[in-house]
């Protein structure tokens, strides 16, 4: 049962994160586009990209993330993942700004910019963390 859940567990994080940097990435190139009709295009796949992709993805990370940490008893134990969970509520923050992103008709290019840059950021801080557990 903890080898189900381990490997849910990394295989929905994997595609979070995927879903949430391309995302990123596209609103970055969205902003390039010049037609209206191009970009409303562009924020309908995105938003449903979002709402049936990323938002079920996170839940069965966060629930067999849960799971493992509260059956191995690593929430008094590991001091990493103290730092990790920090660095999963900043992740969930950027997927709310990006999907705030989506949903507004001109966002702020210097945001949306940075939203990306902190995704990838904060995903190798969590990869780290979880693969060396430094402390």
């Amino acid at each position: 049962m903890h080898a189900l859940l381990l490997t849910l567990h990394a295989t929905g994080a994997a595609i979070t994160v995927g879903v949430l940097f391309a995302e990123s990435l596209a609103v970055v190139m969205a902003l390039r586009l010049l037609g209206e009709a191009q970009r409303h295009a562009v924020r309908l796949v995105l938003g449903r990209l979002q709402a049936y992709a990323y938002y079920p993805m996170l839940a069965l990370t966060l629930i067999t993330g849960g799971w493992i940490a509260v059956s191995d008893d690593l929430l008094r134990s590991a001091g990493w993942l103290h730092w990790k969970l920090v660095a999963v509520v900043l992740l969930i923050g950027l997927g709310l700004l990006t999907g705030q992103a989506i949903r507004a008709e001109r966002p702020a290019r210097p945001l949306v910019l940075a939203t990306h840059i902190g995704v990838l950021g904060v995903s190798l801080a969590i990869l780290a963390l979880a693969v060396l557990r430094p402390f």
